[in-house]
């Protein structure tokens, strides 16, 4: 993806990554907005994941962690963070 981030963070989300064998490491992730200008047709994890344009709800569905659903949910796009 080729864009520029938009305004401050819109949220703090918690998850659990898997690492190999280990226990899960906790981790923090902040959720910015980044107006896409275009998509890069090579990218790191290419072989790993699907790119797929949806709307907020569908993608609110799609992921595990509830804290991240909802800051999807509440983000209006033109306006910036909502409350959910």
């Amino acid at each position: 993806m080729i864009g520029k981030p938009e305004g401050g963070c819109l949220g703090v989300y918690s998850y659990a990554k898997g690492i190999s064998d280990m226990d899960d490491l906790p981790c923090l992730a902040m959720l910015y907005a980044v107006r896409v200008k275009s998509l890069a047709s090579k990218y790191p994890e290419k072989s790993e994941r699907k790119r797929r344009w949806m709307s907020r709800r569908a993608a609110a569905k799609k992921v595990a962690e509830p804290e991240l659903a909802r800051l999807i949910l509440g983000f209006e796009p033109r306006r910036g963070p909502q409350k959910a």
